[in-house]
């Protein structure tokens, strides 16, 4: 059984990625729908939830990723995906265009989502070391991002 923390994992993490509420949902739902079977046809342990979770929705990701629009974000107020008044996707947004998907991707999982190293690690089948790596390169440009918007602002 998926739990509500990781229901709530899996829907940050494809509204962040897409900033669509419409794909985010799409996304989400199959996602959901994949880690079902594959419980009811093994037995998965809990401390394996976490790796499914990023290898299947880096899977879901990349099929649904060209249904990115190059425009704004799709998110209204009225939708689920509330955010306090006052916060600025603006620099996400610029960060998700600047940055390879990889390190994207990882940030959101690592720092968005506080799964750990090695749990990312193994649901993309890379050493703990690529992720650091990955994850440092997208905070050093995410930050750089910010500053920008800040001072432009």
């Amino acid at each position: 059984m998926i739990s509500e923390a990781q229901l709530r994992s899996i829907a940050l993490f494809f509204y962040f990625a897409f900033q669509d509420e419409k794909l985010a949902e799409q996304a989400s739902a199959k996602t959901i729908a994949r880690i079902q079977r594959r419980q009811k046809e093994q037995d998965i342990a809990e401390a394996e939830m976490d790796s499914i979770i990023v290898s299947i929705t880096q899977k879901i990701w990349r099929n649904h990723k060209k249904y990115i629009q190059n425009t704004q974000s799709s998110v209204s107020a009225e939708g689920g995906w509330l955010l306090d008044k006052g916060v600025d996707l603006g620099p996400w947004q610029q960060f998700r265009k600047e940055t390879v998907e990889d390190e994207f991707l990882v940030l959101i999982w690592s720092k968005i989502l506080k799964m750990n190293d090695e749990s990312i690690s193994k649901g993309l089948g890379v050493t703990t070391g690529t992720i650091r790596h990955r994850v440092g390169r997208a905070l050093k440009l995410l930050g750089s991002t910010v500053c920008e918007e800040t001072t432009r602002g």
